[in-house]
């Protein structure tokens, strides 16, 4: 258990910011799901139409630090292919 007051500060910052993150991750997974779905239903232009909207949830959640940088580009790279290629 921490003992120092700055020790006990940095714990209840981990676990608000561990919940924001927790949140962000949770917004682009679902929108991912539904952009996946829509594919999957043969809508690629309904689609097509949420990937700015995922992107931009991608790009919130990485400036915020939920995501490293890497990984969001890595997410958005992925995206995009799946809706290529679908289309």
């Amino acid at each position: 258990m921490a003992q120092t007051q700055s020790a006990k500060k940095r714990i209840k910052q981990y676990e608000r910011n561990r919940i924001a993150s927790r949140a962000r991750k949770s917004q682009v997974r679902t929108v991912l799901k539904k952009v996946d779905d829509l594919l999957a239903a043969g809508k690629t232009a309904e689609a097509k139409k949420l990937v700015p909207a995922a992107q931009k949830l991608i790009d919130q959640a990485v400036a915020r630090g939920a995501y490293p940088k890497n990984t969001g580009s890595r997410i958005k790279s992925r995206l995009m292919n799946r809706t290529t290629v679908k289309a």
